[in-house]
């Protein structure tokens, strides 16, 4: 609690433990607790907050990947401090500068070019907060749908010049006193590092680039608490206004929909890229260790209709993990001069517990085998792929003899799992015959559950839907009897576990990226139950 909450002899409300909050009434029930991967107590600083989860992030923006980090919450929650911080107790404006300057002494093969902009959005009116003439900006677009505005770039060549212009901006920055904070935010703000790099050996080598964007969102207000009136009263409608957009979006991506209203307000056109951004987050690292020798499986699971198959096939101006993985892929193998490399790719999927190839319509009905040393394997049609572009072929080519079907929940709703797998073989390119390296990585989409009450399947489809809650039942026990470290774990009682029995042990990572959509209780409480069970299982190298 803050010190004016205490003052005013306010009760806590919440308690607070490693990775969850909840209400601190006891007659709490299901529903009112709160998970996350991190929860930090008060006493804990900005240093904490830093090391645990935003140098992970800064360290993918250094590595080529866009990256935004949020201070979102009610006012006089604390948001500003974190980004700013004070004397004794520095924010991420300074922790982000000091780890990005160090990167770049450190990295004497490469030349940097590094420039920050800082900007407003209050009420709704774009604001530049490094040069005072260049107010009321316009967003604009490319022809890729990029989006782009006119804002003062300020080159840094070190720490001192980040907080200098950081500094500049917020002696004109919107604040004002209300009953809640004697200094709150009134406009939301957006800082920028754009970080340019290319290799010193290479004078018309390529240049990357990427962007950091630190924000810090005005907070949400209830005028019965901030006892606002006119001007103070029209910026916390504003503000409102935009944080309930900002929401809407959110949920819109969560539920995978196709239609994103991005343009309902300033504040989410500007980040209409940066949202939704579950790659660098978190599927980057994993593509990472499968490059450095892991096997390494990605799985997009939740019920039927909840945005499965758009995490992982994307759109036109959303790539899907298929586009992202090729790319990280190929970039890296770019990279390495002193590899060589041979790329595969095969696509299955799990019909009815039937094992189709999707890459050979003639290769149907593959039975699974078993080597001396209990590897599954499996005779699918493996085609080597040297580009990004061989890999979508092959995606596309699948996906076109793969099972969908119209149902109640969804016009086109995966009627199987499907795997497809990326191996990748490597070698020392100055040693002839040396080791060759392989690691496997599986992109699955899992089929939906379902509940034929709301799909309202009949025949081949109800069949279908029996099939896969079956055996996601069975990955289920397969995860509860890993979890709780049971010697025998039942793969053998569907195909899809038998295939899966490597990535979900031994020498392998895997991620879980649960969909679900918030408008179905007891279907979408199933996805994090899952999700959540999988946290406990360890998995060792071999």
């Amino acid at each position: 609690m803050i010190h004016r909450e205490v003052a005013d002899g306010l009760e806590r409300l919440w308690n607070v433990r490693v990775n969850c909050i909840w209400e601190a009434d006891e007659s709490s029930r299901h529903g009112e607790v709160y998970i996350f991967d991190h929860v930090f107590k008060q006493e804990c600083t900005n240093s904490d907050v830093y090391g645990s989860v935003v140098k992970p992030l800064v360290d993918s923006f250094m590595e080529g990947f866009n990256a935004t980090i949020f201070a979102y919450g009610q006012t006089s929650s604390g948001k500003t401090h974190t980004i700013l911080g004070n004397k004794t107790d520095p924010g991420l404006f300074q922790l982000v500068s000091n780890q990005l300057f160090q990167h770049v002494a450190d990295q004497v093969d490469k030349r940097y070019l590094i420039r920050c902009s800082y900007i407003e959005i209050y009420n709704e009116k774009i604001n530049d907060l490094l040069d005072k003439s260049n107010q009321g900006l316009t967003i604009r677009e490319d022809i890729k749908g990029n989006v782009l505005l006119d804002a003062r770039e300020a080159v840094v060549d070190n720490v001192d010049k980040v907080m200098e212009n950081m500094m500049q901006g917020n002696k004109i920055r919107r604040v004002a006193a209300t009953r809640m904070n004697e200094r709150s935010s009134r406009s939301h703000t957006i800082f920028r590092i754009i970080l340019e790099s290319k290799d010193a050996n290479q004078k018309d080598g390529p240049v990357h680039i990427s962007y950091l964007n630190l924000m810090d969102l005005a907070g949400s207000e209830r005028v019965s608490l901030t006892k606002a009136a006119g001007e103070r009263l029209k910026e916390g409608a504003n503000i409102n206004k935009s944080l309930s957009v900002l929401g809407n979006v959110i949920r819109q991506l969560s539920e995978g929909k196709e239609f994103i209203s991005y343009r309902d307000s300033k504040l989410t056109r500007l980040l209409s890229q940066a949202l939704g951004d579950v790659y660098g987050s978190v599927v980057k690292p994993l593509v990472d260790s499968f490059m450095e020798g892991f096997n390494a499986t990605i799985f997009a699971y939740g019920q039927t209709s909840s945005g499965k198959t758009h995490t992982i096939l994307g759109n036109k101006t959303d790539p899907g993990l298929f586009q992202l993985v090729s790319n990280q892929l190929f970039q890296h193998v770019a990279d390495q001069v002193d590899k060589r490399y041979l790329i595969r790719c095969s696509y299955i999927e799990i019909y009815n517990e039937k094992i189709n190839d999707l890459l050979d319509k003639s290769n149907q009905g593959l039975t699974i085998r078993e080597d001396i040393k209990g590897n599954v394997l499996l005779d699918a049609r493996e085609a080597v792929v040297d580009n990004v572009d061989k890999v979508m072929e092959n995606m596309m080519q699948g996906n076109k003899i793969r099972r969908v079907a119209a149902t109640r929940m969804n016009e086109r709703s995966s009627r199987s799992h499907t795997i497809f797998r990326i191996i990748l073989e490597s070698k020392d390119a100055n040693q002839k015959d040396g080791p060759v390296h392989i690691s496997y990585l599986n992109l699955m989409d899992l089929a939906g559950s379902e509940r034929v009450s709301l799909t309202k399947a009949a025949g081949e489809r109800l069949k279908e839907g029996a099939n896969i809650n079956k055996s996601l039942s069975v990955l289920g026990n397969v995860i509860r009897q890993l979890s709780e470290g049971k010697e025998f774990i039942s793969y053998r009682d569907s195909k899809l576990t038998r295939l899966l029995s490597q990535a979900l042990g031994g020498n392998a990572k895997s991620l879980i990226i649960g969909n679900v959509t918030l408008a179905a209780e007891e279907e979408t409480r199933s996805t994090p139950e899952f999700a959540q069970s999988t946290k406990t299982v360890k998995i060792k190298r071999k």
